[in-house]
């Protein structure tokens, strides 16, 4: 979408600081995207300040400055004063979001299974409509800047894909109250982010309220098996279980085809974007074929770090770790367990962060359960991890250590959380074939 810096200034409540007409074409916190034509909030972090980054911001083409204090820069860039530019940015974007009169707002959360699914439904609806009818939430952009950056970044899409995120309780609130979605997608409910949510009873409420939101002429979208006790949702509830399905490598079925994800946990995705995408087809009056989604769901690549198989020299990864909770470790082991594996079948699961009072049992819980899945080998990274020694794992106080008991010819399963940094086990790999 394009706005006007005083369509701007009037919705963040801010003052110039230096006045200057201009189309804006959306809005950016992060230099190293880009810029072109857009706003520019300047955001404190922890690591980084924004106003440190606001000459970069010109150079890099922006459109307009929103900052907390005023900075020297050359140009005749608008320049806006607020008191707060993250709430800013919240306030522009639900300026913007009153804009979307024939625009239909899709919001997708659940404690696993979001980014796939929202990239899933995205292939179909762009197959159904075009490149550039359909917006969605770059990466795992799902809070309280991703998601107003996902609405102001629209450009001319008539449907918008956004994905919320949540650490605890109080974040879904805004972000639906911003976003007002007339579909929702609800993927599971589990132990995740107990740390700030507390307990499983608390994480169906937060999520719930997303569904809540819904009006009587929009679609709740929900994995067929969830707990919605309680829950007072006045929008129809399309229960989508799918087939759960996989092929003997373990590669995801959607009515009966091959999808390029592995694992049930996949064709439970692949299900529930397939129902998405027929519901938004249906609120815009477009008509389309399910053979159409379903073929554009089949061929839609793994993101980055969620079942990712990756070569590196002779050693193939399943790379599942950008983030993790129980619900999605089992998962991956599971679709791990069914892969064809001609050498080595080893598992290097690092800890599952952010569980509060549950991570003692989490971790030992998988001990019982591993037994049955024919591993080769099993490397354990973390102190939270240390537990599964118990059942035969060798134990690793980082992933750079975990990297030298890996072979030629092995498919190695990576699963973690983020904050375990996997991934480096994939870069030292590549290294030493290098070498």
């Amino acid at each position: 979408m394009a706005f006007t810096t005083s369509f701007l200034q009037e919705a963040t409540g801010g003052s110039w600081l230096r006045h200057a007409d201009a189309t804006i074409l959306g809005a950016e916190i992060d230099t190293r995207r880009s810029v072109v034509g857009r706003a520019f909030f300047a955001m404190r972090g922890t690591r980084s300040d924004g106003h440190a980054h606001v000459a970069a911001a010109i150079e890099g083409g922006c459109a307009a400055l929103v900052v907390e204090e005023p900075v020297d820069v050359d140009g005749d860039v608008a320049i806006i004063a607020v008191d707060d530019t993250r709430r800013a940015l919240m306030d522009a974007a639900r300026a913007a979001r009153s804009t979307f009169a024939s625009s239909l707002v899709i919001t997708i959360t659940g404690s696993v299974g979001k980014t796939t699914t929202k990239d899933l439904l995205a292939a179909a609806l762009v197959a159904a409509l075009g490149l550039d009818r359909v917006a969605a939430a770059p990466g795992s952009f799902n809070n309280d800047l991703g998601v107003p950056l996902t609405l102001l970044n629209r450009g001319a899409a008539d449907v918008v894909i956004c994905e919320l995120g949540i650490n605890a309780p109080g974040e879904t609130g805004p972000l639906v109250e911003l976003a007002r979605p007339q579909i929702g997608v609800l993927t599971a409910l589990g132990d995740a982010h107990l740390d700030g949510l507390g307990d499983i009873s608390q994480v169906r409420r937060e999520k719930g309220l997303m569904l809540e939101a819904l009006a009587a002429d929009g679609v709740a979208v929900v994995a067929g098996d969830l707990d919605l006790a309680g829950l007072k949702i006045i929008a129809p509830v399309c229960r989508e279980h799918g087939d759960n399905r996989v092929d003997g490598l373990g590669q995801a079925l959607l009515c009966g085809q091959p999808l390029a994800l592995l694992g049930v946990h996949n064709a439970q995705n692949a299900a529930l974007a397939l129902a998405a995408a027929k519901s938004a087809c249906a609120l815009l009056g477009v008509a389309t074929c399910e053979a159409t989604l379903v073929e554009a769901i089949a061929a839609a690549p793994p993101a980055a770090g969620r079942m990712e198989v990756l070569e590196r020299g002779d050693i193939t990864f399943v790379h599942d770790a950008y983030n993790a909770n129980p619900a999605s470790m089992r998962a991956a082991l599971a679709a791990f367990a069914a892969m064809d594996a001609p050498g080595r079948r080893v598992a290097v699961l690092g800890d599952m962060l952010e569980l509060g009072d549950a991570q003692d049992a989490a971790h030992a819980s998988l001990a019982g359960e591993l037994a049955a899945l024919n591993l080769d080998l099993l490397v354990a990274v973390g102190p939270a991890m240390r537990v599964l020694e118990a059942a035969g794992a060798t134990w690793c106080p980082d992933s750079l250590h975990a990297s030298a008991h890996l072979r030629g010819g092995d498919l190695v399963l990576l699963k973690g959380s983020r904050g375990m940094a996997l991934e480096r086990i994939l870069d030292a790999t590549s290294a030493e074939a290098s070498t």
